[in-house]
């Protein structure tokens, strides 16, 4: 999969990426490997103020197994050096098996993801879970 390269968009504020996870095994761990692919190729430093990633699934333990460190490693050690600007990194994850989500313990894609972001407080990391086809728009 090729990689989106960021590089020459010195003047971006605001990113929205996708990944469409609906494909399990292999191919959803290629797709996520875009995501962090894709931001890596960011301009140092830039002047992104929020990041919205919107992944699309029907197995929520599928997002909760992706390499989430390699994604916060793109931000770290100091995330101010690359991202001065960055305000809000959005995770918005639409499942779209309606039995895989009733049995979504709430919060818990946040118990795993969040030890792996270290670096983002509460304030800036926004993680939701939901099974609206369109529901980033309401974040």
């Amino acid at each position: 999969m090729n990689t989106l390269d960021l590089q020459s968009l010195r003047a971006l504020r605001n990113l929205t990426l996708t990944a469409d996870m609906m494909p399990e095994g292999s191919y959803s761990l290629d797709r996520f490997s875009w995501l962090v692919s894709t931001l890596q190729s960011c301009p140092h430093p830039n002047r992104i103020e929020v990041i919205s990633i919107i992944i699309g699934t029907r197995n929520i333990d599928a997002v909760k197994s992706q390499q989430w460190n390699r994604l916060a490693a793109i931000f770290g050690p100091n995330i101010k050096e690359k991202w001065p600007k960055l305000a809000c990194l959005y995770v918005d994850v639409n499942n779209e098996n309606e039995a895989d989500l009733r049995n979504y313990k709430e919060g818990s894609l946040d118990v795993v993801v969040r030890p792996r972001m270290r670096l983002f407080d509460t304030n800036t990391l926004k993680i939701r879970v939901h099974g609206e086809r369109l529901g980033f728009w309401n974040m």
